[in-house]
């Protein structure tokens, strides 16, 4: 096996064949996020086909394409696609029924299928569109939950050292975010924001960097 990426939680490996092993640092029971992939896949939002979960391990299908943020240093104007296309991820999510055994992800006046943390990191764009990827979170929730907390993960997006770059990536930053807004239910994902930032500023795994600008950024929003 080769080692193709590492995150927090888990080691990816590329297994041949076109698929790939996630391997998780803990142990875990992978069937739960097996059977939610497989099952939003069948309800139209791609995901990667899993072929195996078993313990902590999850075989899936590897995917050929780049993550939606890749390459946009260079070419921040194609920020605001990316918004309308995490948005659309939002509304197709929208139309997937939710079951019985799906794990609960709080309490939800309007419960959805929610995947809790839909960023640009996790939307893979191949030549058959966008996959959306690490379904570690998923369940059911509000779905207004899920869009706060896209709006927050793209409002503390980080900013480069060089203070040009550092100016026009705030102006990127900003059309990415409100082009995301643009789509969604700008309101009543508002009325989340306030308890996912709390959340994720006591999120130990939060960098300071990260607390200072939501906690600005809750307080620009006020």
């Amino acid at each position: 096996m080769r080692l193709i990426g590492e995150g927090r939680d888990s080691l990816v490996y590329d297994i041949g064949g076109g698929r790939v092993l996630r391997r998780y640092r803990r142990p875990k029971d992978t069937a739960t996020e097996a059977r939610m992939m497989t099952w939003v896949g069948d309800h139209g939002v791609r995901v990667p086909t899993v072929y195996d979960a078993c313990g902590a391990d999850l075989v899936m299908e590897r995917i050929d394409g780049r993550a939606a943020l890749d390459g946009l240093e260079t070419h921040p104007w194609r920020l605001a696609s990316v918004g309308r296309l995490l948005a659309d991820l939002h509304h197709r999510l929208d139309a997937v029924p939710v079951a019985e055994w799906m794990p609960q992800r709080g309490e939800a006046e309007r419960p959805g299928v929610v995947h809790c943390d839909l960023h640009p990191d996790n939307v893979m764009l191949t030549a058959d569109g966008p996959v959306l990827i690490d379904w570690t979170r998923g369940g059911i929730g509000d779905r207004r939950m899920d869009l706060a907390q896209t709006w927050l993960i793209l409002a503390e997006l980080g900013l480069p050292r060089d203070r040009l770059g550092r100016a026009v990536h705030a102006v990127a930053r900003r059309a990415l975010l409100a082009s995301f807004l643009r789509g969604v239910d700008r309101h009543g994902a508002s009325s989340w924001l306030a308890q996912i930032a709390t959340d994720r500023i006591a999120d130990k795994n939060t960098t300071p960097a990260e607390r200072e600008r939501l906690r600005g950024y809750l307080t620009a929003a006020r």
